[in-house]
């Protein structure tokens, strides 16, 4: 009885303080990929990058435009490293030619396993 009292009172604790950046240790990330991405109206773009505010480093993603339907990626799990445990503002940036067509922030959080957008458009 004294076991079976003092395993559930450990249990009850390492619940309570077990957590990392306000994540269970115990969470499991699933297989999913998840990205963010933007559907740009009009003329497909040129060039397109995204800028982390925080650092003023340009991001640009691997995987381009999602099956030519003028989507555009901003960001994916790729990136969730360099802000895991914290949301960031991010700034995606459309070209045509020489010029700006698109500038659109987004907030975005990032756990253990994936991001998440907070805010920001899906089209425009």
């Amino acid at each position: 009885m004294i076991k079976t009292q003092f395993l559930i009172m450990m249990l009850l604790t390492a619940s309570l303080t077990g957590c990392k950046n306000g994540n269970p240790i115990w969470q499991t990330c699933t297989d999913e990929f998840r990205f963010i991405a933007l559907t740009v109206s009009g003329p497909a773009l040129t060039d397109f990058y995204t800028v982390r505010l925080s650092t003023s480093d340009t991001i640009r993603v691997n995987g381009d435009i999602i099956n030519g339907k003028n989507q555009y990626v901003v960001l994916n799990d790729l990136h969730r490293l360099m802000f895991e445990g914290r949301q960031e503002e991010f700034l995606f940036i459309g070209l045509r030619g020489d010029t700006i067509a698109v500038s659109e922030a987004y907030l975005i959080r990032a756990d253990r396993c994936h991001i998440e957008k907070v805010s920001g458009k899906e089209a425009i």
